[in-house]
């Protein structure tokens, strides 16, 4: 089989491309301006640059002509996954990009697997927390729209393995847990039962790879691929009293949290930061993968709590935190 596979030199689409490659399927790792791929095997890809914010991607006829000719799977991991970029980034890299990849899909009908999101549930009335959950959504209805065979793979949180705790970059969350770590923001808005679903980098690999391989047992299906169990705010905050060097944070009712109770450090990182990710701190949302489940039998080895710890373990370990 031959998959291309856009955003390979992201989180979750290098580890696609390292499984993908390591069964033997030929791949054609897409990345944007040359982007080192993150080879995690021996086996060699196709590499081509690729900018997805183009039609055609920006590649020659004859390129495109070679690639609707070689009878390939897609997998569509390019996305801007950053919180508070302009709206403007969003759109054009997970919006029309996603409609630039499904364009060339179509003219190869090649099946079609989306690496999404597991929150474009949005909030509770129907709103977004960010730009990027509202981008994610309408790439989604583009790519249901599209006409053409589709698997969507939906994500939550994505973060270090189950086995090691490890990642290539520390991103979103991860900015979080450093400034809760060191004692920059204390006190932050949000609710003890709210819960954070923290699924290992490895188990949506694993799945999206899946997915591409056995297309035909989950084509029109939506997966989601979410931790075996989410953890609390409450939980959270425990883990971080384990840990000596660590600060614990406070987590106040967003009705009653003030802003302006805080020391002007401390309201700087709420205005560029916690801003961004406080709705999180605030849902309760679980989701449903038992559509999941029924195909992709591999159960977590490691969840809730315990993956929680081995993150932190991690990031003290290369000296993340401190």
């Amino acid at each position: 089989m031959n998959v291309i596979v856009t955003g390979a030199a992201g989180l979750v689409g290098a580890e696609v491309c390292a499984r993908l490659a390591a069964a033997g399927h030929g791949v054609i790792a897409m990345t944007h301006r040359r982007t080192t791929v993150a080879d995690q095997s021996t086996t060699p890809f196709t590499r081509l640059a690729v900018d997805i914010t183009r039609p055609d991607l920006g590649l020659t006829p004859r390129q495109v002509d070679q690639l609707c000719g070689g009878r390939c799977t897609v997998v569509h991991a390019a996305a801007v996954t950053e919180f508070g970029r302009d709206d403007g980034v969003y759109d054009a890299v997970n919006v029309r990009g996603t409609a630039h990849v499904l364009a060339l899909a179509r003219r190869g009908e090649m099946p079609f697997v989306h690496v999404s999101t597991a929150y474009v549930c949005g909030e509770h009335d129907g709103s977004f927390a960010n730009g990027y959950e509202r981008s994610k959504a309408a790439a989604e209805s583009l790519v249901h729209g599209s006409g053409l065979d589709v698997v969507v793979i939906r994500p939550s949180i994505v973060v270090g393995t189950e086995s090691t705790g490890a990642i290539r970059v520390f991103r979103n969350i991860y900015v979080m847990l450093r400034l809760i770590a060191e004692g920059k923001v204390g006190t932050l808005p949000g609710r003890y039962d709210a819960c954070l679903d923290l699924v290992a980098v490895d188990r949506v690999a694993d799945l999206v790879t899946d997915a591409a391989h056995r297309f035909g047992e989950v084509r029109g299906q939506t997966l989601p691929a979410i931790a075996g169990r989410p953890v609390t705010l409450r939980e959270c905050s425990e883990v971080f009293a384990e840990y000596p060097s660590l600060r614990a944070p406070r987590f106040v009712p967003p009705e009653v949290f003030r802003l302006d109770t805080l020391p002007p450090t401390q309201r700087r990182y709420h205005d560029r930061v916690v801003r961004l990710y406080e709705p999180y701190f605030r849902r309760r949302t679980t989701f449903d993968d038992s559509a999941t489940r029924a195909f992709h039998r591999r159960r977590p080895a490691l969840t809730g709590v315990a993956h929680l710890r081995r993150l932190l373990d991690y990031c003290l370990a290369i000296g993340y935190l401190r």
